[in-house]
C-alpha cells in the first residue's frame, strides 16, 4: 500500500511522531507498528529505543548492545543496571600462556574486575545521551573487590554522561561516597536509601551544591537488619540522610519516602516528625508521598499536621500505610488538589470518601480535584478468605450475609462518589500490581 492511500500518512510528521511514541513508550504495548511498512519502521523505530532499558547484569547490556547499530543507541535515554559481581571462574583454569621467556603467567583476581570494568567503560561509550540511570548493586554480603569495583563504576557515570538528569542509587550501596554526585552539576532528580559512606554534613555539602527538584529516600529494612550466620546482610553503617540533609535541599518540588520497618516493634528512620520538621524551610514543595509499612506514631502524624498547616505549597499529597484510618484526614488544607491515599478494602474507600464529603461540606478541601484509592489487586473490595472451610449447615447463610454487606459497600462507595463528582472531584482507583 502506498502512502498517498493510508490515512496516516496524510497527518503532518509532528502528528505521525506523537503517535508513535504514543505507542511504543507503552510498555504495554508491543512494537508491532514497527512491521507495518518501511516508512513507519524508518519513521518510528528511534521511539522503540526510547522506552526505559532495564538488564538484570552488565552481561545482559553487553549482549544487547552486541551488533546494534550506533545510530539507534543515539536514543537511549534511560538506563537500569544491576552491576553483579565478577565471575572469577577463570581463576579456576590453569593459564598455559607464557611470556618472552618461557614463564607461565599467573592470572590475579583484580585483572579480571579491571577487564570487567573496560568492558563496562565501552558499553557506556555507545550509550552517549543516557539522562536517566538506575544503578543497582548486589543486596547480600560484598567482598572488598566488588565494593572496590562498584565505586570505579560509580565515578565512570561523570565523565560519560556529564549531563546527567535523574540518578537512582539502589541495592547495598553503604560502602560508597556520594562524592560520585560532586560532577553531576546537571542532576535533578536523586533517590538512595538513605545510608552510604558519606557523613550528613558532607551529604548536605554535596546535594547543596546541585539543583534537586525531585528526591526520593526508599528504605531497604533487609541490609539494615542483623542476621545469624556469615551471610548477614547487617550494616553498620551511619544514617547519611537526617533532617540537616533535607533543610539543605530546599528547591524540592517532590519529595518521596518510601519506609519499610523491619517490624511494628521498630523505629521508623525517616518517617519521622524531625524529618516532616525540616520541610518547613521548603516553599517549593508541590508533592508530598509518604509511604511506611506501619502506621506513624501519633508525634509524627501531629508534625505532618502542622506541616501541612503551614505549608503554601504543597498541592498533591500520597499516603499509602496499613490500617490507614480515614479520620487522619483532618490534616488535609485546603490548598490541595490531589489526594492518592491507601484503601484496604471497598468499606474503607467509602469512609474515605465520606470524610472528605464532609469535609469539603463544612468549607474544607474547596481546591481539591481529584483523589485516588491505592489498593492492592483486590476483587471490587469482596474478597472471602475461607468459603471452603465451611462445612456446617450456617456457611450459606453466613455467606449470603457476606454479599449483602457487598452489596451495600458498593451501593454507599457509588453514592458517595457521584456526590463527589457533583462537586468537581474526580474519583479514581490504581491498582498496584504485586
Amino acid at each position: 500500500m502506498s502512502n498517498e492511500n493510508t490515512l496516516l500518512f496524510a497527518l503532518p510528521l509532528e502528528l505521525r511522531e506523537l503517535i508513535y511514541k504514543y505507542i511504543l513508550l507503552d510498555p504495554s504495548q508491543g512494537p508491532e507498528i514497527l512491521q507495518a511498512c518501511h516508512d513507519i519502521n524508518t519513521e518510528a523505530r528511534k521511539f522503540l529505543y526510547q522506552r526505559p532499558i532495564v538488564f538484570r547484569s552488565q552481561a545482559a547490556l553487553n549482549d544487547w548492545l552486541e551488533g546494534r547499530p550506533r545510530d539507534v543507541l543515539q536514543d537511549v535515554h534511560e538506563l537500569s543496571l544491576e552491576l553483579q559481581d565478577v565471575d572469577l571462574t577463570p581463576l579456576l583454569v590453569s593459564d598455559r600462556s607464557a611470556d618472552s621467556h618461557g614463564r607461565t603467567r599467573s592470572l590475579r583476581t583484580w585483572e579480571l574486575y579491571e577487564e570487567e570494568l573496560d568492558r563496562l567503560d565501552q558499553a557506556f561509550t555507545k550509550l552517549p545521551n543516557i539522562t536517566t540511570l538506575s544503578i543497582r548493586a548486589t543486596s547480600g554480603r560484598q567482598t572488598h573487590l566488588y565494593e572496590d569495583f562498584m565505586a570505579k563504576a560509580l565515578h565512570m557515570i561523570a565523565s560519560h554522561w556529564p549531563l546527567l538528569r535523574d540518578l537512582a542509587l539502589e541495592g547495598n550501596m553503604h560502602a560508597q561516597s556520594l562524592g560520585v554526585i560532586n560532577d553531576l552539576r546537571a542532576l535533578t532528580a536523586f533517590s538512595f536509601d538513605g545510608f552510604c559512606g558519606t557523613e550528613p554534613a558532607e551529604t548536605a555539602a554535596l546535594l547543596s551544591r546541585l539543583c534537586l527538584t525531585r528526591m526520593s529516600i526508599v528504605s531497604q529494612p533487609g541490609l539494615l537488619t542483623p542476621t545469624r550466620g556469615q551471610h548477614s546482610n547487617f550494616t553498620s553503617k551511619i544514617q547519611s540522610f537526617d533532617a540537616s540533609v533535607l533543610r539543605s535541599v530546599d528547591q524540592l518540588a517532590y519529595l518521596s519516602i518510601s519506609e519499610r520497618v523491619p517490624s511494628a516493634a521498630s523505629s521508623a528512620l525517616f518517617f519521622t516528625s524531625e524529618i516532616l520538621g525540616s520541610l518547613h524551610s521548603h516553599k517549593t514543595l508541590s508533592t508530598l508521598s509518604l509511604r511506611s509499612s506501619h502506621a506513624p506514631d501519633e508525634d509524627t502524624l501531629d508534625a505532618l499536621n502542622e506541616f501541612l498547616k503551614k505549608s503554601i505549597s504543597v498541592i498533591r499529597l500520597e499516603l499509602d500505610w496499613p490500617h490507614l484510618n480515614p479520620a487522619i484526614l483532618y490534616i488535609l488544607t485546603s490548598r490541595l488538589k490531589s489526594l492518592w491515599i491507601r484503601a484496604a478494602s471497598l468499606s474503607v474507600a467509602s469512609d474515605i470518601l465520606g470524610a472528605l464529603l464532609e469535609s469539603r461540606e463544612d468549607g474544607g478541601v474547596q481546591k481539591l480535584r481529584k483523589v485516588v484509592l491505592v489498593r492492592d489487586n483486590w476483587d471490587a473490595g469482596f474478597v472471602v478468605e475461607s468459603q471452603l472451610e465451611h462445612d456446617d449447615e450456617d456457611a450459606n447463610s453466613d455467606l449470603e450475609e457476606e454479599y449483602e454487606d457487598e452489596d451495600s459497600n458498593e451501593f454507599d462507595f457509588a453514592a458517595l462518589k457521584t456526590s463527589l463528582n457533583e462537586l468537581g472531584i474526580e474519583v479514581a482507583w490504581h491498582t498496584e500490581v504485586q
